[in-house]
Parts: structure tokens; C-alpha cells; sequence
């Protein structure tokens, strides 16, 4: 997977037509993008994707049920691994008050 630090203002391209622009923040959390892209692709929210998937493997669709199990799986390794940045980056922190108090 990806990561981007981007300014505001500053954008990143999927293929040829598809721009993602950092559009502002919020203190620490990003709080909007703005997608610009041809008509024909389809720019769903993730959580409204899942929901989607969710709906139609509940119905009975196999395919989405498979598809389902698997974004349960990888939001689970990006938790894990969000977590884990997060309690390093803390210890970090913890450590350069601790150093800097002394």
C-alpha cells in the first residue's frame, strides 16, 4: 500500500485522469479530498462500498461474500498495523519528554 504526505493544495494522480487533491485538515486529521475524475469511474467511500458488499453477501452473492471476508481481513491488518505505529510513535514521544525533563 501507498503512503502520501501531501500539503494542501497538493495532489496525487491515479493512471492518466484520475486527480486526488488534498483539500484541507482539520489540526491532525484530514478532513477532505477532492476527486476528480471522468464521469465513467465510479468514486464510492469505502465505508459505502463495504456496506454494498455486505448487503449483496447477505443476500447470498458468494462472490461477495469471498469479497467481503477479504476487506474484513485487510481492515483488520491496517488496524493492526495503524496500532502499531501509533503506540511506537507514542513511546517515541514519551521518551523525548522524559529526555528533555531531565
Amino acid at each position: 500500500m501507498l503512503h502520501l504526505t501531501l500539503k494542501k493544495g497538493e495532489y496525487f494522480m491515479i493512471g492518466e485522469n484520475i486527480r486526488v487533491m488534498y483539500d484541507r485538515n482539520d489540526g491532525k486529521m484530514v478532513t477532505a479530498f477532492g476527486v476528480d475524475a471522468p464521469n465513467d469511474i465510479k468514486v464510492t467511500r469505502g465505508k459505502v462500498y463495504e456496506n454494498r458488499v455486505a448487503k449483496m453477501a447477505q443476500e447470498g452473492d458468494e462472490e461477495s461474500q469471498q469479497l467481503l471476508e477479504q476487506l474484513q481481513t485487510e481492515n483488520a491488518e491496517r488496524h493492526k498495523i495503524f496500532n502499531a505505529r501509533k503506540a511506537k510513535r507514542q513511546q517515541f514521544h514519551g521518551r523525548r519528554v522524559a529526555t528533555v525533563q531531565a
